[in-house]
């Protein structure tokens, strides 16, 4: 009960109080640590449990996999696998789900596919797990061939499934293809539209610059207090410097929920954009003034099965020193590169943005402690609790770059896949220039 009420606190003193503890008061705390997206403290937990010799259930096993597909833990996943093999849950319908959805969300779509071609029964969860799995990593063509396959195989797709073909066309900005599989999945498929799909496709208009269609979808929609959509074309304008539909967005916001922390972030950040940086000012000092906090970032990375958690100006780590020693010698060869004067790298950032580009977020900060622990012929892998912000995307790019390294940073929107310079993600959300072409 305290774990499903969010209560994580009361939930472990009663647990560490308890004179017995059976499997299924492991799995109750574990289920609330993955519930509240504590991946983390979940996997510490299944750690604890082993320790201690005693016998994990299936439940169990499906919790531990969920907490390793929030922190990208791909190492500590793949041993819970094994286990998993010799406790003879690998046929299991929703062992199989969770490790293609886990293996796809650390963005390893071959073991993904791996698993998804050994299961010799998939159901519609499968299928969208991979999907999923392609959409997340931007690859519209392979999710559309997966999508056919499946319905040749006799799987119907359900509201799920679209929503992955819809994220999929939201990642690559496919305007036209969006809205065709909306039509398709309710006059074809005779499926109703949820409040998600119609959030997808409100996200897909705003990434084009397309306010006027987003905020018409917004306002006939037959749901009413559809925060997330709004707060989804509020950071689109921020991409389009829409100061005009930016406040009107945050308005409606407020106007249903009067202390949502991230309408003042998102807005505030607009107002940054745009250089109108006292306006910035003044909106974080109201919101702090309501008492109004942000929610705390925070990155992961996984290094010889050990998960390493990292927060903005973080200094509790024991290789702190190098770690910021590191970066700022990138922060030195990026100018004497020239790539802090660079357009490619620059043109989305304000100015008062470049003057600290390499500052000490905590995706950066775990970005350069994998640059010193990872191997080189390997990827270096990192999660992060919320959307990776501007600044950090641009120079984890020119970290790519200057160390020749493939680096996948998952956040709550997709996975970035940095590679010389580049991001997977096409910079949809880190882009200030008009995209004209909605194909």
């Amino acid at each position: 009960m305290y774990g499903k009420c969010g209560k994580l606190e009361e939930a472990h003193l009663l647990f560490d109080k308890a004179p017995e503890k059976d499997i299924l008061t492991w799995n109750a705390l574990m289920t609330g640590y993955v519930s509240e997206g504590q991946g983390l403290a979940a996997l510490r937990l299944y750690l604890q449990l082993e320790h201690a010799g005693i016998k994990p259930d299936k439940g169990t096993y499906f919790r531990a996999i969920r907490a390793c597909t929030a922190v990208s833990a791909l190492g500590l996943g793949k041993r819970i696998h094994e286990a998993v093999k010799e406790a003879g849950f690998s046929t299991e319908m929703s062992i199989i789900n969770a490790l293609v959805d886990m293996y796809a969300k650390c963005g390893s779509l071959k073991d993904a596919h791996r698993v998804f071609q050994e299961s010799s029964n998939k159901d519609v969860v499968t299928w969208s797990s991979l999907i999923s799995g392609y959409a997340e990593q931007s690859d519209y063509d392979t999710a559309v061939e997966l999508f056919q396959e499946m319905q040749e195989e006799g799987v119907k797709p359900d509201g799920i499934a679209f929503l992955s073909l819809l994220a999929a066309c939201a990642h690559k900005g496919l305007v036209i293809k969006g809205l065709f599989w909306l039509r398709q999945m309710r006059d074809h498929y005779e499926i109703t539209e949820e409040l998600q799909h119609y959030d997808c496709i409100v996200d897909l208009l705003g990434c084009r610059g397309l306010f006027d269609e987003a905020e018409d979808l917004l306002e006939t929609i037959p749901f009413q207090y559809n925060v997330v959509g709004w707060l989804s074309l509020l950071g689109s304008c921020k991409t389009y410097t829409n100061l005009k539909v930016a406040k009107r967005c945050f308005d409606i916001i407020n106007g249903v929920d009067t202390d949502h922390t991230t309408s003042y972030v998102l807005l505030s950040s607009v107002y940054t954009k745009a250089g109108m940086y006292r306006e910035a000012e003044e909106l974080e000092i109201s919101r702090r003034d309501k008492e109004l906090w942000k929610k705390t970032g925070q990155a992961y990375i996984e290094v010889d099965n050990h998960i390493h958690c990292f927060s903005a100006d973080d200094e509790t780590h024991p290789q702190t020193a190098g770690i910021h020693s590191k970066l700022e010698l990138l922060n030195l060869q990026a100018k004497q590169q020239g790539l802090l004067n660079d357009g490619v790298y620059l043109d989305t950032i304000p100015p008062v943005v470049q003057q600290d580009l390499f500052c000490r977020h905590s995706e950066k900060l775990a970005t350069v402690f994998g640059l010193m622990t990872v191997p080189r012929d390997a990827p270096i892998r990192v999660a992060k609790n919320l959307r990776i912000c501007t600044d950090c995307h641009q120079a984890i790019k020119i970290i790519s770059k200057i160390e020749h390294r493939d680096i996948l940073v998952k956040d709550i929107d997709c996975i970035h896949i940095f590679s010389n310079g580049s991001c997977s993600c096409g910079d949809r959300h880190y882009q200030s220039n008009s995209c004209t072409n909605a194909h």
